[in-house]
Order: C-alpha cells, then structure tokens, then sequence
C-alpha cells in the first residue's frame, strides 16, 4: 500500500517528535504492509512554514536513515498545506512543496469547521495552473459532514479526496467514520493516508482500514484507494475511478439521509 499523507519528518510540526520516532514510524507502516509513503509535514500561514528545501533535506536524511536500518519503504516529500486563498500565488512563487515535487497534485486541508468562503474559488485557480488539488481527510470538517454535497460538487470539478485511515476505523468518532463510508461508497475517495503524527494513537497503520475498504467496495476498487491511484499519480498518469456501491441507495438519496443524521445528532 501507499500511504498519501504522514507526517514522519521530525522538527517541523507536530509529528515525529525526533529521528528515532520517524524510524520506528516507518518500520510499523512497513509491518503492517505499507510500502510508500508521502511526507506531507504541515503548511500553515504566518505558523507553520517549511521551506520545501528543508523538507526535502531532512526526507533525504530519512531516507539514509531508513537504507542504514534496512527498511524497505519508500518515502516521497510533499506538504499538507492549509486551504488559504492566497495557495495559487504560493506555488507560484516555489514555497510550496506538491506531492513528490511532479507540480501536478497539492495536499490541501480543509478546516475542521466552517467551509471556507474562498474554497471554490482557490481549487479552481490551483487546477488552472495545472495542479490537481488533494483534500485531505474532508470527512473531518464538520461543513462536509453537515453539508456532503459541498465535497460532492468540488470532486466533481476536478479536486480528488485523501481520507483518513482512522475516520474509517472510528478514531475520530462515528460521525466521522460515517461520513468516510458515505463517501467511499459514492465514489468520491482517491487516496487512504494514515495521517500519522507518531507510533501511538496517531500511528502510520493503513491495514485495518484497508480491510474496511475492501469491505465496503470489494477487492479490486479497495486496491485503487490503497495503492493504485497513488502509483498512477507518481507516473504522471490519470487517476483510476472506480464504480460506486449502490446496493440499499437510490438514486439522490444518500446525501439527504446522511444529513438528517448529522442533524440528529
């Protein structure tokens, strides 16, 4: 498997807490069957603002690290940038770092709230100058939960959606964990990413919540979310789709029931 988004480089946000802890994250996505990974260190504006220089500095120090160890994973640099009208200027100017430096996919967060106002309008300016925008785990914003037709149009214009091994497990409660499996079964997922920040709680497993997918969707659409479509995105290639499950749906229905749950509670 590929794993999206971690964050497994030490000394730049609030993930790996040293070398020794990015090592032991590293050996435990490897256990549980992961081969890749995407270090994907916070962007945050005026708090959390690596240079991708350093970024990619310390990701060539983890590799060494990691061959000197010999453990065999696979690690690409990248961001998880902050959503922030101003990302189209950013990139521009080279301080933003896309996934595996190709200047084609950007992993962008949403807010954990309120959907932004200038949402909409950022991707669109990211995808005109060709840089397919990533929403990293949307199944934790609350605007998604409350409203999923708002991802629904975004995909539908072109951004692809990362989501979180533990919101499909239930680490983050089961409103999020429905959301994720709503999501997953309309077709609107891409890309699972552990999100790890160390080797506890927050810990760079994709095994469970791959099993899950496989449960949700069956063997061969599961495979594009945990490793094709990543593949596909390191060759430079289309991203693979895959066909929803409809079994107990009808048609336009599924968002407004998912709604009145969240209402309800």
């Amino acid at each position: 498997m590929i794993d999206l988004h971690a964050h497994i480089l030490p000394g730049l946000d609030d993930g790996a807490a040293d070398w020794e802890e990015a090592v032991e994250m590293a050996r435990l996505a490897v256990a549980s069957g992961t081969t890749g990974m995407f270090a994907t260190p916070h962007w945050l504006e005026d708090e959390i603002t690596p240079e991708p220089a350093k970024v990619q500095a310390l990701l060539n120090e983890l590799r060494r690290r990691l061959a000197e160890a010999a453990i065999p994973l696979t690690v690409w640099p990248g961001m998880e940038v902050y959503l922030t009208p101003i990302l189209p200027r950013l990139l521009r100017e080279g301080r933003l770092l896309t996934l595996n430096n190709q200047k084609n996919h950007l992993l962008v967060e949403l807010p954990l709230g309120e959907w932004p106002a200038c949402a909409e309008q950022t991707l669109f300016e990211l995808q005109v100058a060709g840089v397919t925008p990533v929403l990293a785990h949307p199944e934790r914003s609350r605007a998604v939960i409350d409203d999923p037709t708002r991802l629904e149009k975004v995909v539908a214009q072109g951004a692809l959606v990362q989501v979180n091994a533990g919101s499909l497990t239930g680490q983050f409660g089961r409103r999020v964990q429905r959301c994720a499996e709503e999501m997953v079964k309309r077709g609107l997922v891409h890309f699972l990413g552990s999100d790890a920040h160390s080797c506890g709680q927050r810990g760079p497993s994709l095994a469970e919540a791959a099993e899950r997918l496989e449960r949700l969707l069956g063997r061969v659409a599961a495979e594009k979310i945990t490793r094709l479509n990543a593949a596909n995105l390191l060759a430079g290639q289309s991203i693979e789709s895959y066909r929803p499950h409809r079994r107990n749906y009808t048609a336009g229905n599924v968002w407004q029931r998912l709604k009145k749950w969240a209402t309800a509670r």
